[in-house]
């Protein structure tokens, strides 16, 4: 069973901008090889989320395989394999458990991760995108909006990829020990053997997915 992973951080977002010149946080989410990195960046804020969105990929892709994984960022190390700049950059975070090899999209607006294990996981196996997210205002109508239009995007890809008719997809998550399991991919009422990961950012919402062989 192979496992994916993403994140997206919404560069323009309330508190985003600027976060890279604040002492306290880079303290608590960088490691020291990190550290030493961010002074070198040319964009601090860019290599501060870019490093952010990698350590939440691996987390929520090692999740599913080890449920009591800790997800506290500075126990994950991203190794970039150059500079984080340009469209698109790889690297692999050490994490508490396995390596994880992601890719990183970047943008003016948004940096976009993908990632996925076991090892042998090709981040060229795993669908995905981004979708900007439909203006609303308050709090939990943003929240309902940015959820609604993840899961939007994924099921339309997931029926495009597959043939399938966009009703005939349904994404539940399962409450297990009073927290929301990851999302799962239902065609026709039965589970598939899709593994498929959600994230929302301020203007931005994201999926990726990976189709495993069925039993």
């Amino acid at each position: 069973m192979l496992f994916v992973g993403n994140d997206i951080v919404d560069l323009l977002a309330g508190r985003t901008a600027g976060k890279s010149a604040d002492p306290r946080f880079v303290e608590r989410v960088l490691t020291e090889l990190e550290k030493r990195g961010l002074k070198g960046a040319e964009s601090g804020d860019t290599y501060l989320w870019a490093l952010w969105a990698a350590k939440e990929t691996a987390y929520k892709a090692l999740a599913k395989v080890y449920p009591g994984i800790p997800s506290w960022p500075g126990k994950y190390e991203v190794i970039p394999d150059g500079e984080i700049s340009g469209e698109s950059c790889g690297a692999v975070v050490q994490t508490p458990r396995d390596p994880v090899r992601v890719i990183l999209f970047i943008s003016r607006d948004y940096i976009h991760c993908i990632g996925g294990v076991p090892g042998n996981v090709s981040t060229d196996m795993i669908i995905h995108g981004v979708e900007e997210v439909a203006s609303c205002t308050g709090v939990r109508a943003r929240a309902r909006a940015e959820s609604a239009a993840a899961r939007g995007a994924a099921v339309r890809s997931i029926a495009a990829c597959m043939a399938l008719a966009e009703k005939d997809i349904d994404i539940r998550r399962h409450r297990s020990d009073g927290r929301l399991g990851p999302p799962m991919v239902y065609i026709g009422g039965k589970a598939a053997q899709i593994d498929l990961s959600l994230s929302h950012h301020g203007r931005f919402a994201a999926f990726a997915f990976i189709r495993n062989k069925e039993k």
